[in-house]
């Protein structure tokens, strides 16, 4: 009786843990296959992010494509209009004018009768001040020298040494004085005497064609093509924080001649230098507004050449500040 109970006893047993066995199996392969599961949709969710991501940033970039393509067109519709307006103004007098406008933020660029020689007459001052500056920098040249003056360098015209002659003019002058007043008052004597200094006017001459990369045609006398003139001003601008080019631009805006470029403008953001010799009327500069830009302006008998100059510049202004 008892051997037959315990029997029973363990064929229960068996069933029980076989039932147990079989149960346990299957609630193993179903979390298996849930887990396996979740697998499958973390990693299809993952494509579709990427998949959305890489679309994201395909339409970015097409987006970022379309509007520089945009700016682009905008700005060359700009720069055209610009042209024709300042074509038009000049009218049948073009050939007596040689200009360039840069826009110094986005690099684009009028030039009309740019490579055609003028006289440069007192613009040439200001090649000779940066010559000056970079013998200074090289160490060849002391901004702490002095000149003695002698008749030699007598000149007439603009300036206000001519009146100190018998005066103050008699103790010799620092480098640094006779440069500013070269610009600041256009000075011809304080000029001849620092480009004595320098070497001559033809030493001057072959230094600014060295710097600019542009060699002037061998024809004597004072001139200049608008295009080397526009590499000086733009070499200027881009040393800008260099301690000698900086006191350069800051005299050019304190000069004391505000008839042309700066006539319907604000003085203090024009750094510029007029030149006048018979009827060659000039004036070449930078002009300091929130986006700025250079502008050279040589001229040979134009009508009203001042206030031509004067107006162009206007024009040009109302468009750079429309950008």
């Amino acid at each position: 009786m008892e051997r037959k109970t315990f029997i029973g006893f363990s064929l229960t047993s068996i069933i029980f843990i076989s039932l147990g066995i079989f149960n346990s199996s299957s609630y193993f392969d179903e979390n298996v296959q849930a887990i396996e599961s979740l697998q499958i949709y973390e990693e299809n969710e993952e494509k579709l992010l990427s998949s959305a991501k890489n679309e994201n940033s395909i339409n970015i970039q097409e987006e970022m494509s379309y509007i520089r393509k945009v700016s682009v067109q905008e700005e060359t519709s700009s720069l055209e209009n610009l042209e024709n307006k300042i074509k038009e103004y000049l009218g049948n007098e073009i050939n007596n004018v040689g200009l360039i406008y840069y826009d110094l933020t986005t690099n684009k660029k009028i030039s009309i009768n740019g490579d055609e020689l003028f006289t440069a007459a007192s613009t040439y001052k200001v090649g000779m001040n940066i010559v000056a500056y970079n013998m200074i920098k090289e160490g060849t040249l002391s901004l702490s020298e002095s000149i003695k003056y002698s008749s030699g360098y007598y000149e007439e015209g603009t300036g206000i040494l001519q009146s100190q002659i018998d005066t103050t003019i008699n103790s010799p002058i620092s480098i640094q004085k006779l440069l500013d007043y070269s610009i600041i008052y256009s000075d011809n004597i304080a000029t001849n005497m620092v480009t004595e200094k320098l070497g001559g006017f033809n030493s001057v001459r072959q230094a600014v064609s060295y710097f600019t990369g542009i060699t002037e045609p061998t024809v004597s006398g004072n001139v200049i093509t608008p295009e080397t003139e526009f590499r000086l001003l733009k070499n200027l601008y881009s040393n800008r924080f260099d301690e000698y080019y900086s006191h350069l631009i800051e005299v050019m805006k304190n000069t004391e001649f505000h008839d042309r470029i700066d006539k319907y403008l604000p003085y203090d953001i024009v750094a510029h230098k007029i030149g006048s010799y018979d009827s060659y009327i000039n004036d070449v500069g930078i002009i300091f507004t929130d986006k700025p830009y250079i502008l050279v302006i040589y001229t040979n008998e134009l009508t009203d050449a001042s206030e031509k100059i004067s107006t162009l510049s206007n024009i040009i202004y109302n468009a750079q500040l429309q950008k």
